[in-house]
């Protein structure tokens, strides 16, 4: 279970550290004028700069960083599994790392064309109409400066090009890996006969791991109708109400993901519940383990 330990040490740490965050931003996403705006109604709302720049600057990496990590779960898995190349735990977080700093560079482009000035504050009266008298009081509701995109501006639609086809990117090495890794199980655990269970727990694990990489695309999905909202420039009521319910849909990942791990993977389940034999036990046999399971479950 080594090599799936590390999935979901990755899987937890991020789905931890952006359930935190973003029950401190609590992202409210409109679109008016053709302008992509988020605010954060959360309490970092009441930080003074740079504090709650910082902590959304976080929670937006974090968010991305959850597809593009559930590609390195995947390339990982395949690189041991179809390849029979051994990883070390450094090798696998250098990946990380890498991916993290390629990440970071795109980002990095989004904050230079969209990082509002110190004065920028939520003028379009619709959207404080929409908010309320109380929202509409505050002197301090600025603009943020991940998700303000002006349709006008070359540079947005440069990012805009670069953003998708770096989750293109992204979902084609997953869905090429999940492809390879569920023919690769399909073919050989046949020939491999030791445990009818062990066959079932590599299942779940690839089971598993395909739901994770689908749940991310909540992220893009989000991002698209953004992005056709601000391009569209809708301005009636219902269609910025609307933009407004993408923030909580986002803040449903980390909750998904575990409760994708509790119900595909029985070990886990059955440790939560407290009923049922454990895995081990039916591991440890007096029958040594096949190379095929050291493989896909160490």
């Amino acid at each position: 279970m080594r090599v799936y330990a590390k999935i979901i040490l990755q899987t937890s740490f991020c789905d931890l550290a952006l359930l935190i965050f973003g029950h401190l931003v609590q992202p409210i996403i409109f679109v008016a004028d053709g302008i992509a705006i988020v605010i954060e109604n959360g309490i970092i709302n009441n930080w003074e700069r740079p504090w709650n720049i910082l902590i959304y600057d976080f929670w937006f990496f974090i968010s991305l960083f959850v597809s593009v990590g559930v590609a390195v779960q995947f390339v990982y898995r395949y690189l041991i599994l179809c390849r029979d190349i051994e990883i070390k735990t450094g090798g696998y977080f250098l990946i990380l790392t890498i991916t993290a700093i390629a990440e970071g560079v795109l980002l990095s482009f989004f904050y230079w064309i969209g990082y509002p000035s110190y004065e920028a504050k939520i003028e379009n009266e619709q959207i404080l109409r929409i908010l309320g008298e109380t929202i509409n009081n505050k002197t301090k509701m600025s603009l943020r400066p991940t998700l303000y995109g002006n349709r006008s501006d070359i540079r947005w639609v440069i990012w805009l090009a670069c953003f998708f086809l770096y989750g293109i990117f992204c979902y084609l090495i997953i869905w090429f890996c999940f492809s390879k890794i569920v023919d690769y199980i399909r073919k050989n655990l046949k020939q491999s006969s030791t445990c009818p269970r062990v066959n079932e727990l590599n299942r779940q694990m690839t089971m598993n791991m395909a739901i994770q990489a689908s749940i991310p695309v909540l992220d893009i999905l989000v991002f698209m109708f953004v992005t056709f909202a601000s391009i569209a420039d809708a301005t009636s009521d219902w269609f910025i109400c609307l933009t407004m319910l993408m923030g909580p849909i986002i803040n449903w990942i980390p909750v998904l993901n575990p409760l994708a791990t509790i119900i595909t993977v029985a070990p886990y389940r059955r440790t939560l519940i407290k009923v049922g034999p454990s895995l081990p036990p039916a591991i440890n046999s007096a029958r040594p383990p096949s190379k095929l399971l050291y493989r896909s479950s160490n």
